[in-house]
């Protein structure tokens, strides 16, 4: 899974889609019980069930093998070309409200403090239930992160989305803007530990 999630190893993803549809097409996935089992393309054993059943679309079966959640992800695809399987993932990251993109050099960015200066001045943390990944938000004094769950593969993943928004999306970069947001913020062992309180 890592190595189809690797920049330099991607196809486009028109290429990607074309062969689901030339491999399986409108095909129907049939039990060999049913009754037509001679008409179709039967599967052994397809959950023990008489029902014919259709194959998702590669969208769909995209979001199934990334483990993204199909609710309201398919929505962000209606508008935009998505490049390739690293690009679907970065689409699916997206927060729900996009800004305008930022264009030219911004010197005079204010970073926050670290999360244990911004408790120790009143604000609050809470870890948001709903949305992606980028769906941060602050309101009433109280910031809302949604988790990230470190895992083996969360480094490369985030340098390959990085590497891609320097590539594509220089002026549209929210994975690096997140990126930036969690080093500013995280800066010891403590700053880690206050999100989940």
């Amino acid at each position: 899974m890592r190595d189809i999630m690797l920049l330099e190893n991607q196809l486009p993803f028109f290429v990607l889609e074309g062969l689901y549809n030339i491999a399986f097409g409108d095909e129907k996935l049939v039990s060999p019980h049913s009754e037509n089992s001679e008409s179709a393309t039967a599967v052994d054993d397809i959950d023990n069930s008489n029902a014919i059943r259709s194959l998702p679309s590669f969208m769909e079966l995209c979001c199934q093998v990334l483990m993204v959640g199909k609710s309201k992800i398919l929505e962000k695809f209606d508008d935009c070309k998505v490049l390739h399987l690293v690009d679907f993932l970065r689409t699916c990251y997206l927060p729900s409200v996009l800004r305008d993109p930022i264009e030219g050099e911004n010197d005079d960015l204010d970073f926050p403090p670290t999360v244990e200066r911004l408790k120790d001045a009143g604000i609050k943390f809470e870890v948001a239930k709903n949305g992606s990944l980028l769906d941060i938000e602050f309101s009433n004094g109280v910031l809302r992160i949604p988790k990230l769950e470190v895992e083996d593969h969360t480094e490369s993943l985030l340098l390959n989305l990085s590497a891609l928004e320097l590539c594509h999306y220089h002026f549209d970069s929210y994975i690096i803007d997140y990126i930036v947001l969690m080093d500013v913020l995280i800066t010891t062992l403590k700053d880690v530990g206050y999100p989940r309180d």
